[in-house]
């Protein structure tokens, strides 16, 4: 009788740690979908006159290549995603009409 209560018990509990196991890989899965670009990344707005685009410049100023998204006040649409070097700065536009103010830069 005790082995098998011993059997049960350690079934259970491999169960539980496999529960565990994937609702952590769910959660990381999740945080990463819309975790914030690291502080070294920035993106700056680009007055242009006259123009019917909402113009940024991208900076990577970390040490090593990140990939970075768009994420707008207003939309909850995101971006196609920019992989940047270490040190390298790339333009975008976005058509002025359909993109509010840039909220933040996200990982992709």
């Amino acid at each position: 009788m005790k082995k098998s209560v011993a059997a049960l018990v350690g079934a259970f509990s491999g169960l539980a740690l496999a529960g565990a196991a994937l609702t952590g890989t769910a959660q990381a899965a999740e945080a990463g979908a819309t975790a914030t670009a690291p502080s070294c990344v920035t993106f700056e707005f680009i007055f242009v006159p006259f123009s019917a685009y909402n113009n940024y410049e991208i900076t990577n100023g970390c040490s090593t290549t990140q990939s970075v998204k768009v994420a707008f006040e207003e939309n909850k649409v995101d971006t196609e995603c920019h992989s940047l070097r270490a040190g390298q700065v790339k333009a975008v536009k976005y058509v002025a009409a359909f993109t509010p103010a840039v909220k933040e830069l996200r990982t992709c």
